[in-house]
């Protein structure tokens, strides 16, 4: 059995098939952080203080929350 193969029975793994991705969390530790500055500084959030990871690398800012 090859390396890769032994790594395929990990219980701690969920398999997905071909074009099926996980939930998005929408970048819970930038939210947290977000958070903990806006804490910090005894106000709320912002708006557009809170960027997600997929935001921030899309070219054509294309991806938006609101």
């Amino acid at each position: 059995m090859d390396p890769v193969q032994k790594l395929m029975p990990n219980p701690n793994v969920t398999v997905r098939g071909i074009g099926v991705m996980e939930k998005c969390t929408f970048c819970v530790q930038r939210i947290n952080a977000a958070r903990f500055r806006a804490a910090n500084e005894d106000r709320p959030i912002g708006r557009g203080e809170v960027l997600t990871a997929c935001q921030q690398a899309c070219p054509a800012r294309a991806i938006l929350l609101r």
